[in-house]
């Protein structure tokens, strides 16, 4: 059996190779592709998990500290071993010499840098000595990339940026959206859970999710609290004909299913799909699922549908603090517009499955006016529909985050003493041929 220390160093190394994968080569972070992690015990999976997402939140900061303490500029997997350190001693207030040691161990393991290891353990411990504490909590929170940066500017001002930039560096809390909504209280007490008013609670005390009270027995799923207010805005949905273009891994296909609606979901990831039919089985709710591209169905149902949801596929830039991994991506930028043309092809596909009088939910997880607000315009102009509009306190949500067209839009920084939630865009559409 391996040593404490070993497995801490083992713990590091791992961190460090997911950190790698994202800063130095532009990947997406998935801890799956980790296969160190397949033999590691729970507990050290999830302190991976924790150390790295942490890390990479907090990259502005440990970058302010090392200004003062880097004479030379060392390399990206130096620099990055230097930020994990920095991260875990003052982001979880690790004993420093402890996590000194192993950065300088994991340096040495590496051939290419094994020279570095008297640098990495110097500039630690000069942090340490002078004020290293003090230069992080002074530091500016992590700016974001041009490409993401100025179009939230430029819809919502410096100020909210600023804002925005300050709640992705907080850890995100567990969501979960209560299968029976007059239990919410009753949950809430049993797991320490603050209740919010749009019917979400919210687990502030971190633990593995398949060990709360009521996740056997199917009383809650997760669900971020903003992605679940987008399925209130129907209304009642009892009885109702909903066709889910892009349900896995299910939030808002539960949430109807939970209301009495006869649902059919449809996703073209058949291991997102599964995870969906796992989350049915487990609150013994159904729903006919259909593994397949919604863009390629052609399947017409002999009546249209009541209700057609469409949360499309989006640049998730509502989701950094979740995901801070996605300013990394190379490929962001470019696939903007790709992303754009595919949302208006969902919407197309919505509208033809769609009752005449029926309504159509469309929802993303972004910040960009490109993939909100533009693209109902772009609806409206395009196709016979118009805009349900909603009194957002009947839903437990601030009016104030109400848009000019009937939609909502929530920000990372909004309710931030709370814990703050996703950016995010939903809209309710109205189909009719007399619009």
């Amino acid at each position: 059996m391996k040593s404490a220390r070993s497995q801490g160093l083992t713990t590091r190394q791992v961190a460090l190779k997911a950190i790698n994968r994202v800063v130095i080569h532009g990947h997406r972070l998935d801890f799956d592709q980790l296969l160190d992690m397949a033999c590691m015990a729970p507990r050290d999976r999830a302190w991976i998990r924790r150390i790295t997402l942490a890390t990479l939140r907090h990259l502005g900061r440990s970058d302010a500290v090392l200004s003062h303490f880097v004479k030379q500029e060392p390399s990206v997997h130096v620099r990055n071993i230097l930020r994990l350190a920095l991260t875990e001693i003052f982001a979880f207030q690790t004993q420093p010499w402890a996590v000194i040691d192993s950065a300088v161990r994991v340096t040495g393991r590496d051939h290419r840098h094994f020279r570095s290891k008297g640098f990495v353990n110097a500039v630690l411990r000069s942090a340490m000595r002078n004020d290293g504490k003090l230069l992080w909590d002074e530091a500016t929170p992590t700016r974001l990339p041009t490409w993401i940066g100025e179009p939230i500017r430029h819809e919502f001002g410096v100020e909210a940026l600023r804002a925005i930039e300050k709640a992705h560096e907080v850890e995100p809390a567990l969501d979960i959206t209560p299968k029976v909504a007059s239990d919410a209280a009753g949950l809430a007490k049993r797991l320490s859970a603050k209740n919010f008013p749009n019917g979400s609670l919210r687990l502030f005390e971190k633990g593995q999710v398949s060990r709360l009270s009521g996740y056997k027995e199917g009383e809650w799923w997760v669900q971020d609290l903003a992605s679940s207010c987008a399925v209130r805005l129907l209304g009642d949905v009892k009885n109702k004909r909903i066709l889910d273009l892009c349900a896995a891994p299910g939030g808002k296909t539960l949430q109807c299913c939970a209301q009495g609606a006869d649902v059919t979901a449809l996703d073209k990831s058949k291991i997102r799909l599964e995870i969906l039919r796992g989350n049915l089985r487990r609150t013994q709710l159904s729903a006919k699922t259909i593994h397949c591209d919604a863009l390629n169905w052609q399947k017409s149902p002999a009546t249209a549908y009541d209700i057609v949801i469409v949360d499309a596929p989006c640049s998730a830039s509502g989701t950094i603090r979740r995901h801070p991994d996605l300013p990394f991506r190379r490929d962001g930028k470019e696939d903007l517009a790709a992303l754009v043309d595919q949302q208006k092809q969902f919407l197309k596909k919505a509208y033809d499955f769609t009752r005449n009088g029926g309504l159509i939910l469309y929802s993303t997880c972004s910040l960009f006016p490109q993939e909100g607000e533009e693209i109902v315009a772009w609806a409206k102009e395009r196709l016979k529909i118009t805009s349900l509009n909603i009194d957002l306190a009947t839903i437990g949500l601030d009016r104030s985050w109400q848009t000019d067209e009937g939609a909502f839009r929530t920000r990372p920084d909004f309710w931030q003493d709370e814990g703050g939630m996703d950016g995010f865009y939903a809209a309710a559409l109205v189909k009719g041929s007399n619009v």
